[in-house]
């Protein structure tokens, strides 16, 4: 715990980001860092494949082109009649692309523990470059261009979830409950790749629905695209939340035993002082070396 004490010698004590990233580094020494390089490669590489086949589309700048549903479905919207609705589409899609790349530089603990400044402007651009606009956009889109009733519920689900769990992030962040912070952006994230989890899975949910096909759903084109979208949009929601929740209790459970039991385990009340410096839950090992040096005079 060397490098740690080291901190508290100075003129002032580390922020909280900083005593967070201290808490990481000494609560893991030598960790292997390959699976954790590997998982952001394959994100990053699936993050470059979904934008080049997005723009690839979306690159022409043709305002003709609206979602592949519609073209489907046969119901393109004329840019003479509705002539935003493709900006606001296209604005959409930039955001949700801007958040896409800055969330990999976020996710990444070499640059927040290394560069906090570069973590931080990096964070401004993903929420208000990129959440931000992608999900106020997308609202508009649903509120004045609904593809169907049935995919309009699961569109504004995941928007306002999407909005509401990152400016809650931010939240923490300013009130400097840093790992709290951390844990909410990781779910904001999550939610971010969710548009990766549709993709992967809509072949799968199309088969499905296909063999409903000229059954329960008559044969009708319209109805099919509606059942598809809904499902596939909930499912990529869902698939998307158990993901960082498995990966965030995972990460809790690898944390050391806390050394200082809760009182209410023990029946005994401790004393005053004693109720000061006992750690919160949440808490690791790690934190409280940190947080003992810091307010060591």
């Amino acid at each position: 715990m060397e490098h740690v004490k080291d901190r508290s010698s100075g003129d002032s004590p580390p922020r909280g980001e900083e005593r967070e990233n201290l808490a990481v580094q000494a609560d893991r020494p030598g960790r292997p860092r390959r699976r954790r390089y590997v998982f952001l490669g394959i994100v990053a590489f699936c993050i470059l494949v979904s934008l080049s086949i997005t723009w690839s589309r979306w690159g022409q700048f043709d305002p003709n082109l609206g979602s592949q549903a519609r073209e489907r479905a046969n119901i393109e919207l004329s840019p003479e009649e509705h002539p935003l609705y493709y900006w606001m589409l296209l604005s959409h899609i930039a955001g949700a692309s801007i958040a896409l790349v800055a969330g990999v530089l976020q996710v990444w603990r070499g640059l927040r523990t290394r560069h906090p400044r570069v973590h931080r402007t990096v964070g401004r651009v993903y929420v208000f470059a990129g959440v931000v606009p992608a999900t106020v956009l997308a609202l508009l889109v649903t509120a004045f261009y609904p593809f169907s009733v049935a995919t309009a519920f699961s569109q504004v689900a995941l928007s306002l979830l999407w909005l509401g769990v990152t400016l809650f992030g931010l939240a923490l962040r300013r009130q400097g409950r840093i790992a709290e912070h951390r844990r909410w952006m990781f779910r904001s994230y999550a939610l971010t790749c969710s548009v990766l989890v549709v993709i992967a899975i809509d072949p799968f949910v199309q088969l499905l629905v296909s063999t409903q096909y000229h059954s329960r759903l008559n044969g009708n084109l319209d109805i099919y695209l509606q059942v598809k979208e809904s499902n596939v949009n909930w499912l990529g929601l869902l698939i998307s939340i158990l993901i960082v929740e498995g990966y965030l209790e995972y990460e809790r459970m690898r944390r050391p035993k806390r050394l200082i039991e809760p009182p209410a385990a023990s029946g005994e009340q401790l004393p005053p002082a004693a109720q000061a410096a006992a750690p919160e839950p949440h808490e690791s090992q790690a934190e409280r070396e940190v947080e003992k040096t810091v307010s060591t005079p």
